[in-house]
């Protein structure tokens, strides 16, 4: 497994992550599986989605999860700013990806 982290403040930043996740993935000879995971604040959802349709089109392989809240903690300090993506590459591992909602956020009559 090998991951690459990256930190977004505008759409142009996932362009310039996108060389090093190659070479990750070249030198890593044919990944069984990619997870992408996006972590944003609501005020960098647009992003966040910009973004991940991006690594969509390079990447169609690849299995992408992302959230939103109100804040992140980015290098342990509250941001509400950037957009924190992780490019993770599994050498032998099948990803699959499930929805979880929390009781918190369901519709009512769900239960």
């Amino acid at each position: 497994m090998q991951q690459c982290p990256f930190y977004l403040d505008k759409l142009s930043d996932i362009y310039h992550a996108l060389p090093e996740v190659k070479s990750a993935v070249a030198m890593m000879g044919k990944p069984s599986s990619m997870l992408v995971t996006f972590f944003g604040s609501r005020r960098t959802a647009t992003l966040l989605l910009d973004a991940a349709r991006v690594v969509q089109r390079e990447f169609p392989q690849a299995q992408i999860a992302g959230t939103v809240s109100d804040q992140e903690i980015l290098n342990g300090k509250i941001s509400s700013t950037h957009v924190s993506v992780a490019f993770t590459l599994f050498q032998s591992s099948d990803v699959h990806l499930f929805i979880y909602v929390s009781a918190v956020s369901w519709p009512a009559g769900w239960r």
